[in-house]
């Protein structure tokens, strides 16, 4: 039998949830990228001008999970192995969850319920208003890092019966790593279907086709109900970007140096853009037939016609870009770091979306991973230094 996260419920906290001035929690989802299909894009003006650091909250380990904003909430995780629950408005610690490993992917919240996993191999579904352990179920062997660059797990995306997950290594000594799904009130496994070397890439879902990239060469898109292959493209290199849907397209980046835009039907490449030998792990964010996505080494920010892949602009960033984009209003939001000493400053970048002229850069006290998201007039992301920060 395994043993259920340690919980820590902070009441005093906890209990204003149901108290009248603390709006109970939507039927809603939110979760990596914002939604199923990882636009990236968030309602409200965002932060055109920055004002400062509005409260930030410490954890004992990097935090490379992209929070994710749910009612009055702001749930994430991080390196020191808990999860945590937040006021977005104070920043004032709700909850937390202990597992037994590094929390390095996003969490997804449906319908009151916190979906996540960890490298303890576990995926984890609590209460988003107590944290209370719901169910955990095995997803993973072995999810340690493949490479020193082999940051983010898999996130979780899900219907309205299942939760879908990219796995490693697979559930048993006899599997290979790929996509699983159980259900979402139990647990319980659905299916799994194996792609080779295992999946990093976080799923996007539309409809009953899910579309994810696996560790090496290939990208697919399966049937979400039965886990059958659909289609699958061969990719030269390994495809850790999650993927975002258009509306008769999909588009992620791979190793392999391109960005590509696929035809969500038939898995025929459309158009590619080389990126001079650097790695494209960020996923993009799309809105209004642009894409905005960043690269590796060439520390290069994009904005893209979504239907030619012809370059709208480009800027340079100081640092290497892992974490992934957010939009909103008329400003874009993205992080870069030196990924070769990320104990050194990371910087968030805002950006006009026209032309990609700087609006404003803020520095974190090391690396910045963590994708940035967007709640009305504050923006939230996470730094190796451990803090989560919202800024204003």
């Amino acid at each position: 039998m395994s043993v259920l996260p340690k919980l820590v419920l902070f009441k005093s906290v906890g209990l204003a949830l149901a108290l009248t001035g603390w709006p109970a929690l939507t039927l809603t989802s939110s979760g990596f990228r914002s939604d199923a299909l990882h636009s990236g894009t968030f309602d409200g003006p965002g932060v055109p001008a920055l004002h400062g650091v509005k409260w930030k909250f410490k954890t004992s380990g990097p935090i490379r999970s992209t929070p994710v904003p749910y009612g009055n909430l702001v749930i994430f995780g991080s390196g020191d192995g808990f999860v945590y629950a937040l006021r977005s408005d104070n920043g004032a610690l709700v909850w937390k969850v202990q597992t037994g490993g590094d929390v390095a992917s996003s969490p997804l919240v449906v319908d009151g319920t916190v979906y996540f996993t960890s490298r303890d191999g576990f995926l984890y579904a609590v209460q988003a208003q107590s944290g209370a352990t719901q169910w955990k179920a095995r997803y993973d062997r072995d999810s340690k890092a493949k490479d020193a660059w082999d940051y983010y797990l898999s996130s979780p995306v899900a219907d309205s019966q299942a939760v879908y997950v990219g796995s490693s290594t697979g559930i048993t000594p006899m599997q290979d790593g790929g996509l699983l799904a159980f259900t979402r009130n139990s647990g319980r496994l659905l299916w799994s279907q194996e792609l080779f070397q295992g999946v990093r890439s976080s799923p996007a879902l539309r409809g009953d086709v899910l579309y994810v990239g696996a560790w090496k060469f290939d990208f697919v898109a399966l049937n979400a109900q039965t886990g059958k292959l659909l289609w699958s493209a061969d990719i030269s290199g390994g495809v850790p970007s999650s993927p975002v849907l258009g509306k008769n397209m999909v588009y992620f980046g791979s190793r392999d140096s391109n960005f590509y835009a696929l035809d969500s039907k038939s898995g025929k490449i459309r158009w590619g853009h080389g990126n001079g030998g650097s790695w494209v792990v960020p996923s993009a964010a799309f809105a209004n037939n642009t894409l905005y996505y960043g690269n590796s080494d060439q520390k290069m920010m994009f904005a893209m016609d979504a239907a030619t892949g012809k370059v709208k602009w480009q800027r340079p960033l100081a640092g290497n870009i892992f974490a992934s984009p957010a939009l909103a209003a008329n400003t874009v939001y993205t992080a870069s770091f030196n990924a070769y000493a990320t104990k050194e400053p990371g910087t968030l970048y805002a950006l006009d979306v026209a032309t990609g002229k700087e609006r404003w850069h803020f520095q974190a006290g090391a690396a910045i991973l963590s994708s940035p998201v967007i709640v009305r007039d504050t923006v939230f992301f996470g730094s190796d230094d451990g803090i989560l920060y919202a800024l204003h």
